[in-house]
């Protein structure tokens, strides 16, 4: 706008209404604009060029300047010379993308006002006094040649923006703005909760949710509802802002197969060998234990049992892992975004779709054929609608009592987990998102919540084998979890988040921005060479 030279940010409702100063920076150039979402949450970025001191400003919806807390530190590119700052904003692919200028412009100004100030001096010259015409040499036309050619640079650098989204920064330069990591500690911790009553009771009929619902749902597996739910939401993201199909599928595969490797290796080699009634050397001569690492990891969970392997006296302590079977389901969903993202149909009427289709497989047993998938699509479908309609309305305070008046409504008309995907999945990521309750920095210590998920069964019959078979829920919750988590703690530092930065594009630690790839990074910096030579040439 106009009035962002001033740095004045004007806004209006509609005409005839005049526009009304809503933001001002002293010192600042605003020279580009842009609408983007963090978590649901409106942002107007602002590109201001004032010399070296600019930078890209942020205002939240009341136009409150939340650069320096929000967004302390996100806009940084290593890749940049000394002395640039931006120029221009975009939002792409739903996150904030800016283009860098040098200081040296300074002495070129800004390739479009150039060339408005040449065409007008061609259109209407004006009168100058005597010395200031002595000083202007170059004819209009050829300030007009000189301005086309910054335009011309300033739209190559258009051409190969620096992709950035809050998502894929890294936890240590980016603080999230949600409440992400913190439920799905929950979820995880819920999951552990649960299987301490099958594990030292041999059933879950004294279950809390269990008794809470009238037999219809273990807490258990409301946390793996609200996996998936999160996952639908942050995966279909994931692809948007990766653009780039074997990217994301590599993305993908380093997130879930590292530490799962990890840790079948640990229960099948390291804690069943203590456990079972065999000799060392005829467990090992077994074909089984190394059948289970390599079936399991590769999301295969037809060997779940070993050799002389029995935990304690009851049907589930039999169960190497018995928490492994959403993961085949889970990298199905990962399939599922990807092929349909390929074929340009990951939309919201599609997702809509496959949240019938989820909701149907849970009502009707005929379409059990779908195995697994079929089951847990409708929680991760409800996920992807409302990524997709995250720039919308949809995540109110008033629409969350709805859902949870509906997901209460829903017990006792025994249609608890049908009515899931749309009540208890819509209030799971209200809660991640909602800017009224304060952000959780459940990931202080590390992403911890896949480590509780694959370690707490085995730690849990770990501790009642340990205990002669004999404990109460309590007692192995209270001692297991904390056991989880030292073995999530180190299976996080030493295995997952090592794996993760082998991820394509993934940034060097301290950067902010995560390129789209070394070969856009290569273009961009031959580009970055040449706007400086053309800029260091323009000022001789």
């Amino acid at each position: 706008m106009p009035k962002g030279i001033e740095g004045g940010i004007y806004a209006w409702a509609a005409a005839p209404n005049p526009a009304q100063l809503e933001a001002s920076t002293p010192g600042a150039t605003y020279t580009g604009l842009a609408i983007g979402s963090v978590g649901g949450t409106p942002y107007l970025y602002a590109a201001n060029d004032a010399g070296t001191t600019g930078g890209i400003n942020v205002f939240n919806g009341t136009f409150t300047n939340v650069t320096g807390t929000t967004f302390a530190g996100k806009f940084l590119d290593p890749l940049l010379p000394a002395g640039y700052v931006p120029f221009n904003v975009q939002n792409i692919g739903g996150g904030a993308a800016c283009v860098g200028e040098h200081k040296a412009r300074r002495a070129r100004r800004s390739a479009a006002g150039l060339l408005r100030s040449a065409r007008q001096s061609s259109r209407r010259p004006r009168s100058r006094p005597a010395e200031e015409e002595r000083r202007v040499t170059a004819p209009p036309h050829r300030r007009m040649r000189r301005a086309a050619g910054h335009l011309k640079i300033a739209r190559g650098l258009l051409l190969a923006p620096l992709q950035a989204t809050l998502r894929d920064m890294p936890a240590s330069t980016a603080a999230r703005r949600n409440n992400f990591d913190a439920l799905r500690l929950l979820a995880a911790v819920s999951v552990i909760f649960s299987h301490a009553f099958l594990i030292a009771q041999g059933t879950q009929k004294h279950e809390w949710l269990i008794l809470l619902t009238g037999n219809q749902s273990i807490l258990g597996l409301c946390g793996v509802f609200v996996f998936f739910a999160i996952s639908g939401f942050l995966v279909t993201q994931s692809f948007e802002l990766t653009g780039d199909p074997l990217r994301f599928l590599t993305k993908r595969a380093l997130r879930i197969f590292p530490g799962l490797f990890v840790a079948t290796l640990l229960s099948a080699l390291v804690l069943a060998p203590f456990v079972t009634t065999l000799q060392p050397g005829a467990y090992f001569s077994q074909p089984q234990p190394y059948q289970y690492v390599l079936r399991n990891t590769l999301l295969n969970q037809s060997v779940h049992e070993l050799p002389g392997v029995m935990f304690v006296n009851n049907p589930a302590g039999l169960e190497i892992n018995g928490a492994m079977w959403t993961l085949r389901c889970e990298f199905m969903m990962y399939l599922m975004v990807l092929g349909l993202g390929t074929i340009r149909l990951l939309s919201l009427p599609m997702a809509l779709g496959l949240l019938a289709l989820g909701i149907a497989c849970l009502y009707f047993p005929q379409l059990g054929l779908l195995g697994g998938w079929g089951w847990t699509l409708a929680f991760f479908a409800a996920g992807m609608i409302l990524y997709k309609l995250r720039n919308t309305r949809i995540f109110d305070g008033r629409v969350a009592l709805l859902a949870l008046a509906g997901l209460a409504l829903s017990v006792p008309l025994r249609q608890f987990i049908p009515l899931f995907p749309v009540f208890g999945c819509y209030l799971a990521l209200w809660l991640a998102l909602t800017p009224r309750l304060p952000v959780i920095q459940a990931a202080r210590f590390g992403d911890l919540s896949y480590g509780l998920y694959i370690y707490g069964w085995p730690v849990e019959e770990a501790v009642i084998w340990l205990r002669g078979g004999q404990a109460t829920w309590w007692q192995l919750f209270a001692i297991a979890l904390p056991a989880t988590a030292v073995l999530a703690f180190l299976s996080w530092h030493l295995v997952e988040s090592p794996a993760l930065r082998l991820k394509p594009g993934a940034p060097r630690p301290g950067a902010g921005f995560l390129l789209p790839g070394a070969a856009t990074a290569a273009i961009l910096r031959a580009r970055l060479r040449r706007v400086v030579a053309a800029g260091k040439r323009q000022q001789t």
